[in-house]
């Protein structure tokens, strides 16, 4: 992100992925409105969603997520065998 992204006045989303054997995506959205995310390349794996606040239960993400206004996401990558 550049300086000008950073503070601008639309942007409320957050991203942070976390490298290890099973990757981790943790995304924020501090926004009054659902908004579109688009998940990093999959490789040989899927996204499953470990945790999302504003939906209950576990579930595989596609190529991208649609992230509640106010609401955290924590995604696994599962790697294929």
């Amino acid at each position: 992100m550049s300086e000008a992204d950073w503070h601008h006045v639309g942007s409320h989303l957050l991203g942070a992925l976390l490298e290890a054997d099973e990757p981790l995506l943790l995304l924020l959205n501090g926004g009054g409105r659902t908004r579109a995310f688009v998940l990093p390349e999959r490789g040989n794996g899927t996204w499953e969603v470990l945790l999302d606040t504003a939906h209950e239960g576990e579930r595989e993400a596609e190529a991208g997520i649609a992230l509640a206004p106010h609401s955290l996401v924590l995604l696994r990558r599962r790697l294929a065998p």
